[in-house]
């Protein structure tokens, strides 16, 4: 008799994302709960530096924040990093 097919653990996080007007990539992404909300006592000091700015620019930068689900299996997510998408040419500018 053959072992029965286990899928592994799969788990859901949530972040928030800062959408680029002018070119429609997301440019931040920040984890949060289900809500939306940031809990910005756990980002490092540059994460809720970049989170306040992007924050302060929406509808002149940025589109409103949105939240997305990511899925990611269960062995995997203590090493989901905390996403730092924007282009770093930017911040100089």
């Amino acid at each position: 008799m053959s072992e029965p097919f286990t899928v592994p653990p799969r788990a859901v996080r949530y972040e928030l994302r800062f959408t680029d007007l002018a070119t429609g990539r997301c440019e931040f992404a920040f984890p949060c709960q289900k809500t939306g909300l940031v809990d910005i006592d756990e980002l490092t000091d540059r994460r809720r530096t970049d989170y306040f700015y992007a924050r302060s620019m929406v509808r002149k930068k940025f589109a409103a924040p949105v939240v997305a689900s990511i899925t990611v299996d269960g062995e995997d997510e203590a090493r989901v990093p905390d996403r730092h998408v924007h282009d770093e040419r930017e911040l100089s500018s």
